[in-house]
């Protein structure tokens, strides 16, 4: 239930509707689909791992609009990003300015590079044709790093904090939590209730609204939660760029989605060529001489 009734008939009426993905955002979930499947795991070790379907991230994103201003000047960050699906996803609906994926297991974020190489590439063919309708474009200010995020100290510059949170362990919480509110970020979008996120995680913020979500591949359900941190000010979206902090861990990731395109497939090959050559096992050959 959310908490501003004159924004009730606006989430009932969205709710009802039935959802709908701009071309877009059809064409990325293709693209990954035919590259790495459409079941979110191929990933090894480290904590549960999961996916809500596209339907059910695209009623988070339409709720995400109706009450937190989430758009194009928004900056997205996912917190274990596994494949890259939520983040590919809001860089072309609503088309935020900067949505950035994190991940510590190495297999996944490769996966996630391997979408974005091959998005990417899409891009790159639309480019050439001028008679696209803007939803057709696909947005490509995305970028994921191999990392940790207990490395930063907030979540400067990121306007929406995002993480699929089931499995996560309490320490990690309480880091997130100290991490959230030192940050300028004003709102929150994971899977936990008030009970933990607020209570006993101490996140200074307040539940705006929750939907029940569907996962990949299963029958099982999460409710996903839309907090907004206390007393935040609403999100200027004229802002200027050197006007708004940046953790050093995200900055350099920010600064390259900045440079076009062509900059960005540049980018991401080379991320990628370096991943590969770095897991190959190098042979010793032995002298033949005396």
């Amino acid at each position: 239930v959310c908490d501003r009734a004159h924004d009730a008939k606006a989430e009932a009426d969205f709710i009802k509707a039935k959802v709908s993905l701009q071309p877009n955002v059809k064409k990325v979930y293709s693209i990954v689909s035919n590259k790495t499947g459409s079941i979110g795991g191929n990933g090894h070790g480290g904590a549960i791992y999961g996916e809500t379907t596209s339907a059910s991230l695209q009623k988070i994103i339409g709720l995400m609009k109706t009450h937190t201003g989430f758009n194009q000047s928004s900056r997205f960050i996912d917190v274990g990003s596994g494949l890259g699906k939520p983040n590919l996803h809001v860089a072309q609906d609503p088309g935020v300015t900067f949505s950035y994926g994190i991940e510590m297991e190495k297999v996944r974020w490769m996966l996630s590079m391997h979408n974005l190489h091959h998005v990417l590439k899409h891009a790159e063919v639309q480019a050439e044709s001028k008679t696209l309708e803007p939803e057709e474009l696909i947005g490509f200010n995305c970028f994921f790093t191999h990392g940790d995020i207990t490395e930063a100290s907030s979540f400067n510059p990121f306007t929406h904090v995002y993480m699929f949170d089931i499995g996560f362990p309490p320490k990690l919480f309480e880091k997130l939590s100290e991490m959230f509110n030192r940050s300028s970020s004003s709102y929150l979008i994971c899977y936990h209730p008030p009970r933990l996120i607020i209570d006993r995680y101490k996140f200074w913020v307040e539940l705006l609204c929750q939907k029940n979500t569907t996962m990949h591949g299963s029958s099982e359900n999460h409710i996903g939660y839309i907090y907004r941190r206390k007393n935040a000010r609403p999100i200027r979206g004229t802002q200027r760029k050197k006007n708004i902090p940046c953790d050093p861990l995200f900055k350099e990731s920010w600064e390259q989605v900045q440079m076009g395109l062509d900059h960005m497939c540049e980018l991401v090959d080379k991320k990628l060529s370096t991943a590969l050559e770095s897991g190959r096992v190098k042979r010793c050959r032995t002298s033949t001489s005396m």
